[in-house]
């Protein structure tokens, strides 16, 4: 076990509520296997769109993007894990504050070991799971 201040293993992390791991996995069910991603919503809606793209290694990002002179900026974006089938919130970035927190450890990257900032990621999932029912009501998922 890893000190508390860097991680620990999956049994210190939290994963998704319930609720919120069915939105995601309707939404990870909407990706184009042939592109990889798709984008939820009307385009100019009164709600952003929601991207969902699939990243290696059983990661997912999820984001809203706005503009802002003329670049893509994540509002936010979010990427997951999917570990023993369940959703772990890894790392969160909102370009309009500059805000961005990863809480996985370098450990994570370079061995594939689900190592987390427990605070963070906490924090994370709490976050995702509000996220999550904004995003089914907002586009009626």
């Amino acid at each position: 076990m890893l000190d508390s201040k860097r991680g620990a293993d999956m049994r210190n992390s939290r994963a998704l509520s319930k609720e919120a791991t069915k939105i995601f996995n309707k939404l990870i069910s909407k990706i184009d296997p042939a592109t990889g991603h798709v984008r939820i919503g009307k385009p100019g809606g009164v709600f952003m769109q929601v991207v969902v793209e699939k990243l290696p290694n059983r990661e997912y990002s999820i984001a809203h993007y706005g503009e802002q002179n003329g670049d893509a900026m994540a509002d936010p974006e979010m990427r997951f894990a999917i570990i023993d089938n369940e959703v772990y919130p890894i790392s969160v970035r909102m370009d309009y504050t500059g805000y961005y927190k990863d809480c996985a450890g370098d450990e994570y990257y370079e061995k594939g070991l689900p190592i987390f900032d427990i605070k963070e990621q906490a924090d994370m999932a709490s976050f995702a799971n509000m996220w999550m029912r904004n995003i089914k009501h907002q586009q009626g998922i």
